[in-house]
C-alpha cells in the first residue's frame, strides 16, 4: 500500500470516530429503558438500587431528556424492614419535561417512635408531591394538605399540576424562580371527585364531580 493510501485511510478512521462517539451519546438517556418508570416525548424516568442509610436495597429515581440528556435524580424510596419505609417516592408521572410523584418522610420513624413510646407523642411524616422540571432542573416539594398521601394527582407539561387529599382537590401553577418554583395551592372542589378523572390538556384541569364535569384553567 502506498503512502497515499494509508494517509486516506488514517483520515477516513480519524473521520469516522467522531461519528462513532456521537451515536453512543446519542442513546444515553435510552439505554435506560430496561429499568423504565414512567415517560413523555421528552422524558424518560427510570430506576435502580441504590444505598441508603438503611442499607444497599433502596431504590433510586432518575430522569433524562430523550434522546442523549444526562439524568439527574429524582428521589428515593429507602427499604423498609422492621418497620415501614421512612423516605418514599411513589406513582412517577412524566409529562413534557416534567416530572413529579408522591413523597412521604417520616412515616417508620413514628412507627418506631410509637412501639417504645406507645403514648406518644410521636411525629407525624410528612406528605408532598415532588416536581422536577428536567430541563432546567428545578424542582420543589409541594406539601399535601390533610392527612395521608398526596393521591392521586395530575401532572401538566405547561407548568401546573393537581391532586386529591381527604376528597378535596387542589392545583397550582409552577413559577420558576432559579432552581425552585413558587406555588399558590388553591382549593377547587371537594365531595365525591372521581379520581380517575383528573386530566389536564395544556393548562386547563378538568375532573368530575357526582358524575358532573368541570374544568379549571391552573395558572
Amino acid at each position: 500500500m502506498g503512502k497515499r493510501a494509508t494517509a486516506l485511510l488514517g483520515l477516513v478512521a480519524v473521520a469516522a470516530a467522531p461519528a462513532v462517539a456521537s451515536a453512543s451519546h446519542k442513546s444515553a438517556c435510552e439505554k435506560h429503558r430496561k429499568h423504565l418508570s414512567a415517560k413523555s416525548a421528552q422524558v424518560l424516568v427510570w430506576h435502580k438500587t441504590v444505598n441508603t442509610p438503611l442499607g444497599p436495597y433502596g431504590t433510586g429515581y432518575y430522569a433524562c431528556l430523550r434522546p442523549h440528556g444526562k439524568s439527574i435524580k429524582v428521589g428515593v424510596t429507602w427499604p423498609s424492614g422492621e418497620y415501614v419505609a421512612d423516605m418514599t417516592l411513589n406513582a412517577l408521572t412524566a409529562a413534557g419535561t416534567f416530572v413529579a410523584g408522591e413523597g412521604s418522610q417520616g412515616a417508620g420513624s413514628q412507627e418506631m417512635c410509637f412501639k417504645y413510646n406507645p403514648q406518644g407523642p410521636c411525629p407525624s411524616p410528612t406528605y408532598y408531591l415532588r416536581v422536577l422540571d428536567v430541563k432546567t432542573k428545578a424542582r420543589v416539594d409541594i406539601t399535601a394538605d390533610g392527612a395521608g398521601s398526596a393521591a392521586p394527582f395530575a401532572l401538566s407539561p405547561k407548568s401546573a399540576v393537581a391532586w386529591l387529599t381527604s376528597a378535596t382537590l387542589w392545583a397550582t401553577g409552577l413559577h420558576r424562580s432559579g432552581k425552585t418554583f413558587s406555588t399558590s395551592p388553591v382549593q377547587l372542589d371537594a365531595g365525591d371527585i372521581d379520581p380517575k378523572s383528573l386530566k389536564f390538556s395544556g393548562n386547563t384541569l378538568s375532573w368530575t364531580h357526582s358524575g358532573t364535569p368541570h374544568q379549571q384553567v391552573i395558572q
